[in-house]
């Protein structure tokens, strides 16, 4: 796991970027993706999902990455909002749901003046979150750059 950071001069994050690999070992299951949430980044197939919450908790994360996500930016001073809207790109590599390289980038949602309850269905600002989804999308888009060395 490799973890960069865009944070004010108090180390709050306003920005992280994550990048991981992960693969299950034989007879150990395999990753499950919704065929609809694939599109092409940088012309390679990649499976992108949003959501809201803690910036600890993003979705199909598992605790002991998480945790150890949040010792690392505490042990080096950085404060984590627990208010964070995240898109998760994640590009299969080799056999589809054996090994996998994703990169989460997380923005600190205080600015919107909006909360994760709220934008979630059901909620006063629901209506709002769709369009808040695909401009967040595009954002990570122009940000991060992934290249194939194939």
């Amino acid at each position: 796991m490799h973890v960069f950071v865009k944070a004010d001069a108090r180390k709050n994050v306003l920005e992280l970027y994550r990048v991981q690999f992960s693969n299950f070992l034989p007879g150990q299951g395999q990753h499950q993706y919704d065929p609809r949430n694939f599109r092409k980044v940088d012309g390679e197939d990649t499976y992108i999902q949003t959501d809201l919450g803690p910036a600890d908790a993003p979705p199909a994360g598992d605790a002991d990455t998480e945790r150890r996500l949040q010792k690392l930016l505490t042990d080096n001073g950085y404060t984590l909002h627990p208010e964070m809207r995240y898109v998760l790109l994640t590009r299969p590599l080799g056999a589809l749901g054996r090994k996998e390289m994703t990169i989460v980038y997380a923005e600190d949602l205080t600015p919107t003046g909006l909360t994760a309850k709220s934008l979630r269905p059901g909620g006063k600002a629901a209506s709002r979150w769709p369009a808040m989804q695909k401009e967040l999308v595009e954002r990570a888009d122009k940000k991060i750059q992934m290249e194939s060395t194939k």
